[in-house]
């Protein structure tokens, strides 16, 4: 009896979303403006998709206004002027450091957004609470379901 199978079979649509364009390894991006290095990121991966980038263990360094500001996560997936952080995502800047766990970084506005608990320390201040709006041109924090502590100086 003789049996015939085709051992190696994939169903693979080319043109699917699913699939990306191009995939990197090592990245590096560097974005220049009139006042020197704007942005400066780095990515292990990045996979470019046809209406989305996704960078994986990305580490960004900002500057704006002389202040130099970090942003990382473990992957963040870029469509159009929105980033959509998640897994540690940490922002320093301002004095401020803010830790969650999914963040929207809209980068016209210079806004984070979370929907999930976070963290946030700022001098004296540690707050934890359910979900913010961190104005990060501005520092100025809107905040739900917040628990704070706060040291003064005696």
């Amino acid at each position: 009896m003789l049996v015939s199978q085709d051992p190696y079979s994939l169903d693979i649509d080319l043109n699917s979303d699913e699939n990306p364009i191009i995939e990197f390894l090592d990245v590096k991006e560097h974005r220049l403006s009139e006042n020197g290095i704007e942005l400066e990121a780095k990515a292990s991966r990045a996979q470019r998709f046809e209406d989305r980038d996704i960078l994986y263990d990305m580490d960004a360094l900002m500057v704006e206004n002389n202040d130099i500001k970090t942003l990382r996560s473990d992957n963040a997936t870029l469509k159009g002027d929105v980033v959509y952080l998640n897994g540690d995502v940490l922002y320093t800047g301002n004095a401020t450091t803010l830790a969650s766990e999914a963040v929207e970084y809209h980068q016209k506005e210079g806004k984070l957004i979370g929907t999930t608990p976070f963290r946030l320390e700022n001098g004296g201040v540690v707050a934890n609470g359910k979900s913010f709006v961190y104005d990060t041109k501005a520092g100025k924090l809107e905040a739900q379901g917040i628990s704070a502590v706060i040291q003064t100086r005696r």
